[in-house]
């Protein structure tokens, strides 16, 4: 017998599930933890300054603990410590009181004749036609601003000194208070990590100890060397505002690929303001000077201290003057020269099994190609 209409119906129905409102429940530690991150986030913003400060302070202080702990052969370390301080005092004098002084005279000086220079290319005695053609096109003919005026009441070259004499006074401080307690420091952190982790740290401290120090080494070799060539080839081609210019191209010489290139464009714009022949002569010899560093200094340095391709060193650059502009791409650098260690050490167990041994290998082929 068939059931009942009703009753069929009323079996084949089907009730829709009704929809319940979303809900997450985040617990109060939860959300204790999210605030502390961002106050985390927020400190570091807000201390950034004083964080690459201290970076840059604890990267001195290992390239000189090899002195360090060679002088406490024959003296205590406090007293080690005192003569470096009062050796990189004495250094610090001489570059506030000594170089700074005409250093700022003559970017004073650039500033107020920028206007001059810009009127002596679009008007003036070399290639004229072409710059004043390119000048027109690109500025206009009468858009040539007076920059004078605009960069005075941005910052002042008195307000930039006390502020660069400040920065240097605190990094000196810091300095020399990592070298007197820095182990004692190092001894007050250990216990917040596992041992296993204080393990790897002990480790990677004991070979970056060699790594970083004859890195800073080298680098600080290749700036002065590179200035000092600067400063005399401008000096005697009679290129105006040589010590600044040199003092630009030794900072700018840490940074290898693209740091000659930067530095060669204001070097040629003052080379150019004397004679068209001033700037073949001086575009000749920072060429030469550009193949001696790439052939045979820098890779003298990086071979033996840097063993890393130069495609991942200029990536390294790249990546930290978009972050921090050259004092981002400096600081890279030393990490980059003990990424070996790093990676040998901290990464092995998540990279593949071939890696390793693969980079250790091109290691010690010590295949450097040249820095150009």
């Amino acid at each position: 017998m068939k059931p009942p209409l009703a009753s069929k119906l009323l079996f084949n129905f089907k009730m829709k599930p009704v929809p319940r409102p979303l809900s997450i429940d985040i617990s109060a530690r939860t959300i204790v933890r999210m605030l502390a991150a961002a106050f985390l986030v927020y400190l570091a913003f807000k201390l950034f300054p004083v964080i690459v400060m201290l970076f840059f302070s604890i990267l001195v202080a290992v390239a000189f603990e090899p002195v360090l702990r060679y002088l406490q052969r024959v003296m205590s370390r406090r007293a080690a410590v005192f003569l470096m301080a009062l050796l990189l005092g004495t250094a610090l004098c001489l570059l506030v009181f000594v170089i700074f002084p005409p250093l700022i005279e003559q970017v004073q000086k650039v500033i107020d004749k920028i206007p001059t220079y810009i009127k002596w290319m679009m008007e003036g005695h070399s290639p004229r036609s072409l710059i004043h053609r390119l000048g027109t096109r690109i500025l206009g003919p009468e858009s040539i601003p007076d920059l004078s005026t605009s960069v005075s009441q941005i910052m002042t070259i008195g307000q930039y000194a006390i502020g660069t004499i400040s920065s240097l006074g605190l990094f000196f401080a810091f300095t020399i208070y990592l070298m007197l307690d820095g182990h004692r420091t190092y001894r007050w952190l250990m216990p917040y990590f596992s041992v296993e982790t204080r393990f790897k740290v002990e480790e990677t401290l004991a070979e970056v100890s060699h790594i970083v120090p004859a890195y800073v080494l080298g680098q600080t070799i290749a700036s002065l060397v590179c200035g000092t060539y600067v400063f005399v080839l401008l000096t005697l081609t009679g290129v105006p505002s040589a010590l600044m210019l040199a003092a630009l191209a030794a900072v700018l010489a840490v940074l290898p690929y693209i740091g000659f290139y930067i530095s060669l464009v204001p070097i040629l714009m003052f080379a150019l303001i004397v004679s068209p022949q001033t700037l073949a002569t001086v575009a000749f010899f920072y060429g030469l000077y550009h193949l001696f560093e790439g052939y045979i200094l820098l890779p003298k340095i990086y071979s033996q201290h840097l063993r890393l391709s130069g495609f991942i060193v200029l990536l390294s650059i790249v990546v930290g003057m978009t972050l921090m502009g050259v004092l981002g791409a400096i600081a890279l650098l030393p990490i980059a020269a003990a990424y070996p260690v790093i990676e040998r050490i901290w990464l092995a167990p998540y990279l593949r099994k071939a890696v390793i041994p693969t980079h250790s290998r091109m290691d010690s082929e010590n295949d450097v190609h040249p820095m150009l």
